[in-house]
């Protein structure tokens, strides 16, 4: 099966504002060496990867961390939280042609749970 591969998504609760969220979801996505394309009060996107590098190199060289794909969260403001969706998509789609299917679902994942892990300490998984 040739295309892009399923997006990952998941959806917590941050203990702290969306403004604090929405700072700390920046940091952690520059830090994972992520390209902030938006980045407004209840939305953060980031793109990874680099399309000309995965084509021109191949995963081979390029590595998977070449496999382009976007993450995307939005964060809703509650009373005592704040509600935080995290979506990673392939935006390459090409992955699965590539023999990476399963690194790049891996690294989507990880794109997704680091996010997790750093708004919500208190919860792992």
């Amino acid at each position: 099966m040739f295309g892009a591969i399923e997006p990952i998504e998941i959806e917590f609760a941050a203990a702290m504002s969306a403004s604090e969220a929405r700072q700390k979801a920046v940091s952690v996505l520059r830090e994972r060496a992520g390209r902030i394309k938006i980045d407004k009060d209840e939305i953060v996107v980031a793109g990874f990867g680099s399309s000309w590098k995965a084509r021109l190199f191949g995963t081979v060289l390029a590595g998977v961390q070449s496999m382009p794909r976007e993450v995307k969260v939005e964060l809703q403001q509650g009373e005592s939280q704040t509600i935080v969706s995290v979506l990673v998509r392939d935006t390459f789609g090409f992955g699965s042609r590539f023999g990476v299917a399963d690194k790049l679902r891996q690294l989507m994942h990880d794109d997704a749970f680091a996010l997790k892990r750093a708004l919500s300490p208190s919860e792992h998984g």
